[in-house]
């Protein structure tokens, strides 16, 4: 056939040097195709629409594969390639497949010590993922040796936003949906710069916001919302410089928890005019009776202030705290409505009243168990 059969070497020469070859290497039956003057290129060119182009060359002063201007290095099908645009100043690696890097580690860096790169990403997702216990780890890692500066920072950036719109959002997750999560939130259009933080858990798999920074009352820490009345637990101590409260102040338990400690005592407590303390009764508790001993601020026809004790209870002295049978000296109504007040000791009763005691009265009974029992 047509054909060129060479038994040796194939050698271009200019002037008696050699110049270019294509030999065996003499050890493996590998050929070699070799530019043999030195510093010079071996140059790939193709007509491209009739023009004459260069492709790739292979550059002797530094021993590269070159392409040329924006031709693509193409692997199997033409939409996976690499190429250089813009003069070279944008390396491009294009793939409508999966592009795999399986490697030990990545390290991106200009040079050691310098930190002026930045990466964009036009991305939806990014996902890493690991099977090993507590990981993978995400760490933002500052080297500045100066302690007083600042470090990293997870930003999230949005080119516009409005009212409550979300910002940027941290979420717990699997496949079955979110766990829990916090949401950065707008308050106004971008140039308010007024911002909240609401923090968000899933309960049976319904979301209840559990609190938010700034968002329902500004410069307010809130719990839960309207339609989450969520409560806050404190293990240890709640220390505040002053508190105010839209809603009754509850324990956690009946009974169990107390207001102040011995050592730890409150200094003063106001209560509003029409106030009342009300201490539990032994009854069973109901919204129409629930027995308790109560101590209400009110104000006579006369005008006089004072302090109701209701029904028939009793203010009571000196004993009893272990032995009730010993509540046996009080002061207090004899009835409910009766009319009547007791002043009852089991002993004796000593009035002092200095130069003079007034009793002022319609009728004074004095009963006794017989004439020995009064003195004047």
């Amino acid at each position: 056939g047509n054909e060129l059969e060479l038994k040796g070497d194939l050698v271009f020469s200019d002037e008696g040097a050699d110049e270019f070859s294509i030999a065996e290497d003499g050890t493996s039956n590998d050929y070699v195709i070799k530019n043999l003057s030195n510093d010079k290129d071996i140059i790939i060119k193709a007509i491209v629409g009739d023009t004459d182009t260069e492709v790739a060359r292979v550059v002797g002063a530094s021993g590269s594969l070159q392409m040329t201007d924006i031709q693509k290095l193409e692997f199997d099908v033409a939409t996976n390639y690499i190429n250089s645009t813009d003069d070279g100043g944008s390396l491009n690696i294009n793939s409508n497949g999966e592009l795999a890097i399986d490697v030990g580690s990545v390290v991106m860096a200009n040079d050691p010590g310098v930190y002026t790169m930045t990466i964009q990403k036009n991305i939806a997702t990014e996902t890493v993922t690991s099977n090993v216990v507590s990981n993978p780890v995400l760490t933002i890692e500052n080297t500045n040796v100066t302690g007083e500066q600042p470090g990293g920072v997870l930003e999230f950036m949005r080119s516009n936003t409005d009212v409550e719109s979300v910002m940027g959002t941290i979420r717990s997750a699997t496949s079955t949906g979110t766990f829990a999560q916090i949401d950065f939130e707008s308050k106004g259009a971008a140039d308010s710069q007024s911002g909240s933080i609401v923090f968000k858990a899933q309960n049976s798999a319904v979301e209840k916001q559990m609190m938010d920074i700034n968002k329902g009352l500004p410069n307010t820490v809130s719990i839960g919302d309207e339609n989450n009345l969520a409560d806050l637990k404190v293990w240890g101590d709640l220390l505040a410089a002053s508190t105010a409260y839209s809603d009754d102040i509850l324990p956690g338990t009946r009974g169990e928890q107390h207001v102040g400690e011995d050592g730890t005592e409150w200094g003063a407590l106001w209560l509003d005019e029409g106030g009342k303390v009300s201490f539990g009764g032994e009854g069973e508790e109901t919204p129409d009776a629930d027995d308790d001993v109560e101590l209400l601020h009110v104000v006579s026809d006369d005008g006089f202030q004072g302090l109701l004790l209701n029904d028939n209870n009793k203010i009571f002295f000196d004993k009893g705290i272990a032995d009730p049978a010993q509540l046996v000296q009080f002061i207090g109504s004899k009835t409910a409505d009766g009319g009547i007040t007791i002043v009852k000791a089991p002993t004796a009763i000593e009035i002092d009243g200095g130069a003079l005691v007034d009793v002022d009265a319609d009728q004074v009974t004095i009963d006794t168990d017989g004439a020995s029992g009064m003195s004047l």
